[in-house]
């Protein structure tokens, strides 16, 4: 039987965080209870007793009891010292006082029932006294705490990667030996995590079966911290734990009888987990509920995209310029190198120096507006996609489609893609933080645990814990994101202008190929009127025979008839 009570009483006893204890029994009942509770007299439990029970042979140490300390006869003679004090009251009062005569509810003198009254029935007025430092209290000298804080915590969680990974095993003792596990993000997708853990057993309890898991991950790291004792602090806040997997992190559903909680929040408010660990997000609903101690991780909405490397066109050396006003120059450059040229050309003056001055200066402008175009473009070398926010219509909710290629951007929770990013090289978050709000550790209403939880993660951000914890679980990228960081000003490279330098070879080519043409068809040229000179060389030709009495006559000039008989008297007098 006393077996038995001892387990009762454990049971009974086993969430009880309060420290003082009322036991209202007999004698008899109270000695077993005394022996069957050995585990609640130790130091820093206060028993409060009835008398009889407090006659029991192994009553505790530092038991309070109350006890009638008077005899029938000591209660006389205090009676008869109250009407002793009460009559000498009165007389030193020197007035009049009338009593209640009648039972009405309206007394026939309210400075009787209300000033007089308490002080003729009261012996000792309104004084109470209590020296805390005379009690003997069980198991010491030190006052206890108000209560004490469960040892052992039941806490549940969700696979959530980063935050909880798990992995499925045969046996629960299989924790302690598991290495780099390849955890399944998704249908297609698989990393692999470290072992450094810790893992610990968390099944999955179903209506008719039991899923044994493994779990690890930025929450479980940080459970396993939260329940390490603190340092040169006498309150010892240490704790176990024991994880269980649930299959979300709750909500409230409404119906016609009332609501109903789901998930992790469930379990909390009909007290079948004590505290919930995991990427749960603190809101107004949740804490209608439940208590959530200080935020551990701010998070928020971001906006994620792959990463394009920008290519390098033949005209990107154009781009600093819009079409229009790249049109506007050429046509400049060959009107106005046409105008100077038809002036230079009809001009009966030296050239026009000023003239070209002047387009040289304005050359000058052009070239130094592109140049400063060029070199921001070149700075400025950040692919965008000119996304427009929240509601853009090419925003959409797969990662894998994304890599794919089939989708421009994903909007989700900033830590799980800040995570994403670190797994997937081509893949990065954009804009700033919006819609922020913070994860919580989740605890039943009004926990004790609740401050000392809070503590903890304060301290733990202040020591610089939570950056390990976020660098080791989130940012770790490893070896294989090359994460570029520049330090110094960018400067032009071969990439950068290799357009110009292609064009300019492809122009020379195209000069020498033009070059090689003409040179052909020159020489082409050159041996087909060899040819026909020969032909025509090589032909019998007869002589032709001149009439050298004729006179000459240049084209333009006429003579008169006189000067054409001289001339012919004198060609005749040659010949002879």
């Amino acid at each position: 039987m006393v077996e038995f009570l001892n387990i009762s009483i454990a049971e009974k006893f086993e969430e009880v965080t309060s420290n003082i204890i009322v036991l209202y029994a007999t004698k008899a009942d109270a000695q077993r209870i005394f022996a069957a509770s050995s585990d609640l007299t130790h130091r820093g439990k206060v028993w409060i007793v009835n008398e009889d029970a407090s006659k029991a042979n192994n009553v505790p140490d530092g038991v309070i009891a109350s006890r009638l300390s008077q005899t029938p006869l000591s209660a006389l003679r205090n009676s008869f010292t109250i009407v002793k004090h009460g009559l000498k009251f009165l007389n030193d009062l020197n007035e009049t006082i009338s009593p209640p005569t009648t039972c009405s509810k309206k007394a026939v003198d309210s400075n009787w029932t209300e000033n007089h009254g308490p002080q003729f029935l009261s012996l000792h007025g309104n004084d109470l006294l209590l020296e805390e430092d005379k009690i003997h209290w069980s198991g010491g000298t030190e006052k206890p705490l108000e209560i004490t804080l469960p040892k052992h915590l039941r806490a549940v969680t969700i696979h959530d990667p980063p935050f909880v990974y798990i992995t499925p095993i045969i046996s629960l003792s299989e924790c302690k030996n598991v290495g780099t596990v390849d955890v399944e993000l998704s249908a297609r997708d698989t990393i692999p995590v470290v072992g450094s853990g810790p893992w610990y057993p968390c099944p999955r309890y179903g209506h008719n079966y039991t899923q044994h898991f493994c779990c690890a991950g930025y929450a479980i790291d940080l459970l396993s911290n939260l329940s390490l004792p603190e340092m040169n602090n006498s309150n010892n806040t240490s704790f176990t734990f024991s994880l269980h997997l649930n299959d979300s992190y709750g909500s409230v559903l409404l119906s016609e009888e009332g609501y109903v909680l789901t998930g992790a929040l469930g379990e909390l408010d009909s007290d079948m987990a004590d505290i919930s660990i995991g990427g749960m997000t603190i809101n107004p609903e949740r804490e209608r509920y439940i208590d959530f101690s200080e935020p551990w991780l701010y998070h928020g909405i971001k906006i994620l995209e792959k990463s394009i490397p920008r290519d390098s066109p033949m005209q990107s050396f154009l781009q600093p310029l819009k079409s229009s006003l790249w049109i506007a120059l050429l046509v400049s450059v060959i009107m106005v190198g046409m105008a100077i040229f038809y002036l230079d050309l009809k001009s009966p003056f030296d050239r026009f120096y000023n003239v070209g001055i002047v387009w040289c200066g304005f050359c000058m402008i052009m070239v130094a507006s592109y140049t400063a175009n060029l070199a921001a473009f070149l700075v400025l070398d950040q692919p965008e996609k000119g996304l427009t926010g929240v509601t853009d219509p090419r925003v959409s909710d797969a990662i894998e489609a994304l890599i794919n290629g089939s989708l421009d951007a994903f909007i989700w929770d900033s830590t799980r893609l800040d995570f994403e990013t670190a797994q997937h090289c081509e893949l990065r978050t954009r804009g700033a933080l919006f819609g922020r709000s913070a994860y919580g550790v989740g605890l039943q209403k009004n926990s004790p645990w609740t401050p000392h939880i809070t503590s903890a993660i304060l301290r733990m951000t202040e020591s610089g814990m939570m950056e390990n914890l976020d660098a080791k679980w989130i940012e770790n990228r490893g070896s294989r994101c090359a994460v570029e960081v520049h330090k110094s000003p960018a400067r032009l490279g071969l990439m950068n202008m290799k357009d110009v330098f292609i064009l300019v070879t492809g122009g020379v080519a195209a000069g020498a190929l033009f070059s090689v043409i003409e040179v052909t068809r020159e020489r082409a040229l050159a041996l087909r009127y060899a040819e026909k000179w020969r032909s025509i060389s090589g032909r019998q030709r007869k002589p032709t025979l001149y009439n050298l009495s004729r006179p000459v006559i240049r084209r333009g000039w006429r003579l008169s008839s006189s000067q054409v008989a001289r001339r012919s008297t004198a060609f005749n007098i040659r010949l002879s």
